[in-house]
């Protein structure tokens, strides 16, 4: 058997104490087993008088008497815990410490996955397969109580020293809860929401409970809301959706195989496995939603002529669709996603479709390990490595394994043989020339493929590269991180990054800390482009939050690369315009950084310019038009200190010798004056002649000393600014996308769109088109779905015309009252 189960070993069920010796010299010691054993009586938890005093139903769970619900349903359960959070007693799991010298080894010889390359306070969920070496084993005796939902982090975040937002999917803190020592919170969970599980000693578990279930937030759910939660997610129950003759191939778990041990072929079952993963099995699990009666267990699964070709493993009615939903395995030619099939309920032919899994997005900063497959195979552990110590949590027989990708990979190139550029070109190919008919030729072979699966192939190659974000090679992450970029540059993709945003978010933070300059710059860049996938609503404002920090810290930090301090302007700009939410805090904070950089140009106290090292004017200009997008963020108030503060040192630095930087500063003076006649259309700057000569000597510009296309690049601008002040004359830019186009007329809006120009460079036509966030800016209102009467039929240029300048204004007023809203704060 490919997943045999750790027989006689860790896994075996240890019934009493006991020590001897398994092999050559290798010994296991363990204590009192906690699993199911042929003992009458049921075992009970700690919690199992709290659970009966509660009104909890008991069932027999696997040799223990667990509670299957309460008085209320478990759909009410069910639907309490999508909404707000539950607790779920899962002490019945093993709680196992591994010592010695081969503990990694030992473990290694059991799972498919790098144990070696965790850090402490990390950890794995894996399978174990056979037994190894040299060890001792402790069985530990603690409780372990589940906290679950999306107000879990609110709620526990009020009995908890560490900031819960630090303790990301799969890491582990030794901390106090409520007062009561000796807890370990781990985030992960078995429910598809965010969560944690506590192992907290078994005198004090009844206490912890009651002191969370104070919390209105929090309600007792049982085994049966329990199982409807991880189907809805599309987790796997050990036993009937994976069990010792299912291959991680056939259960879509390749992803959870290090790479470093894929290609030494040093786990259990590689002979067989490997081959698989290069080759199509005959079999795939795949999730399923039907009408009629529910499906359960062992139904069998039809095709559209009655022939038998796969079987139900799970099965329910999900509250949250109001479907049936299952998962099973089929013959691998009917796993895609839209297949119709039938399935056999009560000697009936039922119709149903395959389905992609999770049925329910997950949430939570688990959500995108889970969105990954919805998965695991068992027997089960979760391996947390702390110090000189293994300590694996044993599930029964509910498992779970998601595997977390390690922080450290060791940089080794996957199974495919693909390097990292031709896996950064192969995703370019796919989203700058993807067709949008309804299928595409496939050039070397004539194979029609429909677009699903390009997608489908696509979004692979684009989990690929989120995984070598984590990868121990600068050379590697640099690669995801081109890739990624041209990735979210060329196409909007909402929905795949949605269950994805906290890893990305969690790669991205630890490059810009960790990473070289290239790197630092490269992760800025895809950190704004994220935002900008994301759109200004509660996801993009999370990322924003998480990514601010480190990006002020490198934008003002004089010994970073200076390449990485443009990036990160660019992204802080971006990000912040994008993202920042209502109550200034972010917005003010940002204008703060970027402006501490940009003055590093304004003249000294004589009245002269500074000297300043090479490249350093570039990354005031970026500074500068990132802190001039967020000006028009600004209240009336606040843009009044501002021009008065600001424009006449940025007046001086029109004498600069950098001709990028002096068009930088003429486009922000520009855009100044239109801020203030937007508040007072009498607004005249008080030295406007001197700044009129200095624009129009910039304009004609006839000085011999500086080279002849400096001269020649500016003099446009700074015709254009020279109009623009005088006369308030501006020349209007067409951008044409689609059958549709905007018009640039203003200073405001040509800062806004260079700005979304320069982070999606090429792609910022297409996301004119289908990304809502960019036609919300824009006024464009919904994507357009046209047929070719309508697309033959076009509007006039001056109909187009009106139509967006009335858009604009309508959403300038109401970014009005955004601002008016922010006024108060700053």
């Amino acid at each position: 058997m490919l997943a045999r189960a750790f027989a006689n070993g860790l896994c075996n069920r240890l019934s009493r104490e006991t020590t001897r010796t398994v092999g050559l010299g290798v010994t296991l010691t363990g204590r009192q087993n906690r699993q199911a054993s042929t003992e009458v009586a049921l075992k009970k938890t700690p919690l199992y008088d709290f659970h009966r005093a509660q009104g909890g139903k008991m069932v027999e769970f696997a040799g223990w008497s667990m509670p299957v619900q309460y008085k209320d349903s478990h759909i009410n359960s069910h639907m309490h815990t999508r909404l707000h959070c539950s607790i779920f007693d899962v002490s019945h799991m093993l709680q196992t410490k591994v010592y010695g010298r081969d503990r990694v080894k030992f473990i290694e010889s059991l799972i498919v996955g790098d144990i070696a390359e965790l850090k402490d306070n990390q950890a794995r969920l894996q399978e174990f397969k056979s037994a190894g070496h040299d060890v001792d084993l402790e069985f530990m005796e603690e409780s372990l109580i589940a906290l679950q939902g999306p107000s879990m982090a609110q709620v526990l975040q009020k009995g908890v020293g560490d900031d819960l937002r630090k303790l990301t999917f799969m890491t582990s803190v030794l901390t106090p809860v409520f007062g009561i020592q000796g807890c370990r919170v781990t985030r992960c969970g078995y429910t598809g929401e965010d969560g944690v599980e506590i192992s907290v000693p078994p005198g004090d578990v009844v206490s912890l409970t009651e002191k969370l279930l104070a919390n209105s937030e929090v309600k007792l759910a049982g085994l049966g809301a329990r199982d409807s939660l991880r189907l809805e997610a599309g987790l796997c129950l050990y036993g009937n959706d994976i069990d010792e003759t299912t291959t991680p191939v056939e259960a879509s778990l390749v992803w959870t195989i290090g790479k470093r041990r894929r290609q030494a072929r040093d786990f259990p079952g590689a002979d067989i496995i490997v081959p698989q993963i290069k080759a199509k099995t005959q079999r795939k699990r795949v999730g399923l939603i039907s009408t009629g009666p529910p499906v359960r267990q062992h139904t069998p699964i039809l095709s559209s002529d009655g022939r038998v070709i796969g079987e139900v493993t799970s099965g329910c009615p999900s509250p949250c669709l109001k479907q049936n939903v299952a998962m099973g395995y089929v013959e691998a030619g009917f796993s895609k996603v839209g297949t119709s099939i039938q399935v056999e309920v009560r000697k009936k032919a039922v119709p149903a479709v395959v389905s992609k899994m999770p049925f329910v997005p997950t949430k939570g900063r688990q959500s995108e390990f889970l969105q990954r497959t919805t998965l695991p195979t068992m027997p089960c552990c979760c391996v947390s490595r702390r110090g000189g110590a293994c300590r694996v949590f044993e599930p029964l027989p509910m498992g779970r394994w998601w595997n977390l990708k390690q922080q450290r990979k060791n940089g080794v190139r996957g199974e495919s043989g693909v390097s990292d550029d031709d896996l950064a070109s192969d995703v370019l190919s796919h989203y700058s020339s993807a067709s949008e008919s309804a299928s595409v030729i496939e050039e070397s072979t004539g194979e029609v493929v429909d677009e699903q699966t390009a997608q489908e192939e696509t979004e692979d190659k684009l989990r690929q590269c989120i995984d070598n974000l984590m990868d121990k090679s600068a050379k590697t992450r640099l690669a995801a991180l081109e890739s990624l970029r041209l990735a979210f540059s060329s196409r909007v993709l909402y929905e795949f990054l949605l269950e994805r945003r906290f890893t990305i978010s969690d790669c991205l933070e630890r490059s810009l800390r960790k990473g070289g300059g290239e790197e630092q710059a490269a992760a800025a860049t895809v950190g704004a482009l994220l935002c900008v996938q994301l759109g200004g609503g509660v996801e993009g404002e999370e990322g924003f939050k998480m990514l601010r920090p480190i990006l002020s810290t490198i934008l003002i930090d004089t010994c970073a690369s200076l390449s990485a301090r443009q990036s990160c302007a660019r992204a802080l700009g971006m990000c912040c315009y994008v993202s920042a939410s209502e109550d200034a805090e972010d917005l003010l904070k940002s204008l703060g950084n970027l402006e501490s950089v940009f003055v590093g140009a304004y003249p000294l106290g004589d009245g002269t310019l500074p000297s300043v090292k090479t490249g350093t004017p570039a990354l005031h200009s970026a500074a500068l038009q990132a802190w001039a997008l967020l000006c028009t963020l600004c209240p009336a108030s606040r843009i009044d200190t501002i021009l008065n503060h600001h424009l006449p040192r940025l007046h001086a630095c029109l004498e600069s010798s950098e001709v990028n930087f002096r068009i930088a500063v003429g486009e922000t003076i520009a855009l100044l004056y239109e801020l203030g006649r937007d508040i007072d259309q009498e607004f005249e700057y008080e030295d406007c002649d001197a700044l009129c000569d200095s624009l129009k000597s910039l304009a004609t510009d006839g000085n011999k000393h500086r080279a002849k296309n400096d001269r020649r690049k500016q003099r446009s601008i700074f015709r254009e600014v020279l109009h623009y002040i005088e006369n308030e004359d501006f020349t209007e830019e067409k951008i044409q996308f689609g059958i549709e186009a905007i018009y640039i007329d203003g200073w405001m809006r040509r800062r806004i769109y260079d700005a979304f120009k320069e982070v999606l460079e090429s792609g910022v036509r297409h996301h004119l088109q289908f990304n809502p966030l960019l036609r919300d800016i824009f006024g464009l209102g919904p994507p357009l779905i046209l047929d070719a009467s309508v697309k033959a039929s076009r509007i006039s240029r001056t109909e187009r015309h009106l139509f967006n300048s009335a858009a604009f204004k309508a959403r300038t007023k109401l970014r009005n009252k955004v601002r008016d809203k922010r006024a108060d704060v700053m």
